[in-house]
């Protein structure tokens, strides 16, 4: 029988300067949008946010998706939809 060690640390938090840009965009477009164009879950999206541990494939999929919700941003930015 395996017996995981649940005290163990997993994964990471995001860096700072995401958290922050994760923070600008998500204010501009709301958590669900920012979360669905990231593809990943609101809780995952409200961990990053809060700076607590997220797993590595989750930082994957925000540094890989963080330019479509910067896009999603970007119009409502410049007034031009």
């Amino acid at each position: 029988m395996v017996v995981e060690n649940f005290t163990r640390q997993r994964g990471a938090p995001a860096p700072e300067q995401m958290r922050e840009q994760l923070r600008t965009f998500t204010r501009c477009v709301g958590p669900t949008p920012a979360a669905r164009a990231l593809g990943i879950a609101k809780s995952s999206l409200a961990a990053l946010l809060a700076g607590l541990n997220v797993t590595h494939g989750t930082l994957a999929l925000v540094r890989e998706n963080l330019p479509a919700l910067q896009a999603l941003c970007l119009p409502r930015q410049t007034g031009r939809e």
